[in-house]
């Protein structure tokens, strides 16, 4: 499985592919479902939803540097994070593998073998949030933790030891 550096003002973290498209396809839904979305995340919609299909493979990415300009689009962009947390939050301890396996392209998206814990989607939102308000950047920890969220990604570093 690739996995690709999500990054803003040159800070980031590797993720899996599947990781970050599962967080595109419930950002595009807040964002086509809620009304009050400003225009300039709404025209997001379009990558969003072709990066939800993993269309991008080894170059997903969200288009935060040339959108994110200022503090009041960091303030909106953040609050539409934390409605798609909500949202998440919505589905319970665990999302089913039919819903992950549901609106994909059978050309490049993963098949899902087993539930994933929804809070594992909520960690990578929240870790945007940190990586947008600038509080966040590549740890080799946090690459480690995120490969548990998909065992069958390829090797990763181990993290340095904490002696």
């Amino acid at each position: 499985m690739s996995k690709s550096f999500i990054e803003f003002k040159n800070k980031g973290f590797w993720i899996p592919d599947a990781v970050i498209s599962l967080v595109a396809r419930y950002l595009e839904y807040i964002i086509t479902t809620d009304k009050m979305v400003p225009e300039w995340i709404a025209e997001m919609q379009n990558h969003l939803h072709h990066l939800s299909l993993e269309h991008y493979p080894g170059w997903a990415s969200l288009p935060l540097n040339n959108n994110l300009t200022d503090e009041d689009k960091k303030k909106e962009f953040i609050l539409v994070l934390e409605k798609t947390i909500d949202f998440l939050k919505t589905k319970g301890d665990v999302i089913s593998i039919v819903e992950l396996n549901a609106n994909r392209d059978d050309n490049f998206s993963t098949t899902w073998q087993k539930d994933i814990n929804t809070i594992n989607l909520i960690h990578v939102i929240k870790r945007l949030i940190n990586l947008i308000n600038e509080n966040d950047g590549y740890n080799y920890r946090e690459d480690f933790i995120l490969s548990i969220i998909n065992p069958e990604a390829p090797d990763r570093p181990e993290p340095p030891s904490s002696r």
